[in-house]
């Protein structure tokens, strides 16, 4: 293998990790978001 396929082979490594850790980072943030949206659920039940 050339020194520009080796590079070719981590560049498209590296893509594939940058798309896993996305899905990620989007599946933290809704999940932050269901939580807020509990913790505001507690509240008004605390309030009613």
């Amino acid at each position: 293998m050339t020194t520009a396929e080796s590079v070719k082979m981590d560049i498209l490594q590296l893509e594939e990790a940058v798309k896993i850790a996305e899905k990620i980072v989007a599946n933290l943030g809704r999940n932050k978001k269901g939580n807020l949206k509990q913790k505001q659920r507690k509240k008004t039940l605390l309030i009613d």
